[in-house]
């Protein structure tokens, strides 16, 4: 049982990646919630949807990498620490205009599943991180 989260946990996250369209409809309940420290809770799939065009918009290269995923063995949850690498293509992010940096960021989410669908997804990301390095100084 816990491996098959372990594997779902994976996939999950891999909508992150700009290629990734249609992976939210298989890995996430409909009624998902989605809470990250910098944004607005972001209720249901399809609206989750939306806000992960906009960062691809953004980011149209972005691709994410799974570093570790720790499993509840209490509840049907899972710890992942992940990062995404891309290229501020498009959008102002902070205030900074795109320059083309390429960027790498750290992330760590919680997920909690039922029936092996993500329910529910917390998490936070190194924005200091992007930010410095979205820097035209830099």
């Amino acid at each position: 049982m816990l491996f098959g989260l372990k594997r779902v946990a994976d996939n999950y996250m891999q909508i992150w990646n700009a290629d990734s369209e249609g992976m939210l409809d298989v890995f996430a309940d409909k009624n998902l919630v989605v809470e990250y420290t910098h944004f607005e809770k972001v209720e249901g799939i399809e609206n989750y949807k939306k806000f992960l065009q906009t960062f691809y918009h953004s980011f149209p290269d972005l691709k994410v990498n799974i570093a570790e995923i720790i499993l509840n063995k209490k509840d049907e949850s899972a710890t992942v620490f992940w990062n995404y690498s891309g290229t501020h293509q498009n959008d102002k992010i902070f205030g900074v205009e795109p320059a083309g940096k390429k960027i790498v960021v750290n992330a760590m989410s919680y997920l909690k599943f039922k029936n092996k669908k993500v329910i529910y997804e917390k998490g936070i990301v190194d924005n200091l991180s992007l930010l410095m390095q979205l820097n035209p100084n830099n």
